[in-house]
């Protein structure tokens, strides 16, 4: 995407020229490891490949400070490009190997961020399991998903596509239930239907991409642990652009007080449209009355195909490292967190995030005897040392995203979301992207920038003016719609 003309003026506004910074170091990053994530699928081939976290950016410069110089955006592809060879998963060599190449970035930029020790915790299923029955008299499936993770192989594996905060074991079959989008108004619908659910595995269909979701995994669970299921199975609205894709997310562990408070109420698992498709055509036939009083069919369910859905997700505490780092900033006192570990509901596993925190930390450049804010390279779930006060969640994606303060004030701005594919390098994503992965980074590098700093004009013209450029420069491509 070229960047047109009132684009460039409105972001020239916002940034002056700078001399250069020092090159950075290499970063060629070390071949990826084996896979040892098995899926296997029958009825169709598995292909190998949610609300993400708003970008908490406080303002836009208005012009007057002193430009700002970044990484060079050749680094930055060869961090991005580091980031994405493993999985980062805290606890793993992934999660290391990742940190270590952050660091040297940082050193290149020459900064100078401090290692600390930090406890995180990590619930990722090893086992995840979904087999597909005729009826409740068969015992061999006709189809089926089964996923398996070992956090101790020696090579880092792909992630499995199965929810975080699972149930620590669970092991559940009964009829499949077609309830739509899982939102309360369907589980309404089917008490109307006088449909049982009771003993039930819920088929619920959403988005892949997360943003347009209008309910969590984690909402739906509930819903249906409310109605009595004992299941849930998601499916994509639809297939990708060139495959069928699995409905990935971020499941946070709810606020509670034991470990068990944290779990999702009851087993869920994704599955594939295909496996969907085969669940649908299996279904009972119901005759309900519309609204004009004419009668249609539809098939809902209950059963009688049925689903086993068997999940191991064990709650460990595991300690890893993470990085501090003093930046320069208009007010002291901020803390941000910018997330180490991978993240599977996002482009490249929310990799473009660190190299845009690292972009940014870039430009800013050391801090020196003014005010500073800490950014903290570190796991979400990690238990910061507690001197260092609250901390900020900073995640960008790339673009700013809705519902943000700084947004709030500016107005609704498209944003642009890059849909998440598993296993996607960024090579792929740079040849999907048509060549905008560069400029992209280097607009999101300047937006968290000022962000880090702290200035707070947004409604003066020029920051207004250079977040409309940034629209333009980050719309959404065919591809992203």
């Amino acid at each position: 995407m070229a960047l047109c003309a009132p684009t460039l003026a409105a972001l020239l506004l916002l940034l002056q020229a700078s001399p250069p910074g020092a090159p950075a170091a290499s970063l060629d990053p070390a071949p990826a490891g084996s896979r040892s994530r098995e899926i296997q699928s029958t009825g169709s081939q598995p292909m190998e490949s949610q609300p993400t976290e708003s970008l908490s950016t406080e303002s836009l410069s208005t012009g007057t400070e002193p430009a700002l110089d970044t990484l060079p955006a050749a680094d930055l592809d060869a961090l991005l490009g580091g980031l994405t060879r493993s999985p980062r998963v805290v606890g793993t060599g992934g999660h290391d190997r990742g940190l270590a190449l952050i660091e040297a970035a940082l050193r290149a930029a020459s900064l100078r961020p401090v290692r600390v020790e930090v406890e995180a915790t990590r619930a990722i299923p090893t086992r995840s399991d979904v087999l597909l029955f005729e009826d409740s008299l068969a015992t061999a499936a006709f189809a089926g998903l089964k996923e398996r993770w070992n956090p101790e192989a020696a090579a880092p594996s792909p992630l499995p596509a199965a929810f975080a905060w699972n149930p620590s074991t669970a092991e559940a079959r009964g009829a499949v239930v077609d309830l739509g989008a899982g939102l309360p108004a369907d589980f309404a619908e089917a008490e109307k239907m006088r449909l049982s659910l009771e003993g039930t595995i819920a088929l619920v269909t959403v988005p892949a991409t997360p943003a347009n979701r209008k309910a969590s995994i984690r909402s739906i669970a509930a819903e249906a642990a409310t109605h009595g299921c004992v299941g849930v199975l998601v499916a994509p609205l639809r297939p990708g652009l060139a495959r069928d894709d699995f409905v990935l997310a971020d499941i946070r562990p709810a606020h509670g007080r034991t470990s068990e408070e944290t779990r999702l109420p009851v087993p869920c698992a994704p599955i594939r449209s295909a496996e969907a498709d085969l669940i649908r055509a299996r279904l009972k036939v119901r005759r309900i009355r519309g609204a004009n009083g004419r009668a249609t069919s539809v098939r809902v369910g209950p059963g009688p195909v049925e689903a086993g859905v068997n999940i191991e997700c064990p709650v460990t505490t595991v300690r890893a490292e993470a990085l501090q780092l003093e930046v320069p900033a208009a007010r002291a006192g901020a803390f941000h967190l910018v997330s180490t570990d991978h993240r599977p509901d996002l482009a490249l596993g929310g990799a473009p995030a660190i190299a845009v925190a690292v972009g940014a930390a870039a430009a800013l450049g050391p801090a020196g005897e003014g005010s500073t804010a800490t950014l903290w390279f570190a796991p979400r779930r990690a238990a910061l040392p507690a001197e260092h006060g609250p901390v900020f969640q900073l995640d960008a994606v790339l673009a700013p995203r809705p519902g943000t303060p700084l947004m709030a004030r500016l107005g609704p701005l498209g944003p642009s979301r890059l849909a998440p594919l598993l296993d996607e390098s960024s090579a792929q994503l740079d040849a999907r992207l048509a060549g905008q992965l560069q400029p992209r980074m280097a607009a999101a590098v300047d937006w968290v920038s000022y962000g880090l700093r702290g200035k707070d004009e947004p409604r003066r013209a020029a920051g207004a003016q250079a977040a409309r450029a940034l629209e333009r420069l980050l719309a959404p491509l065919p591809s992203e719609r």
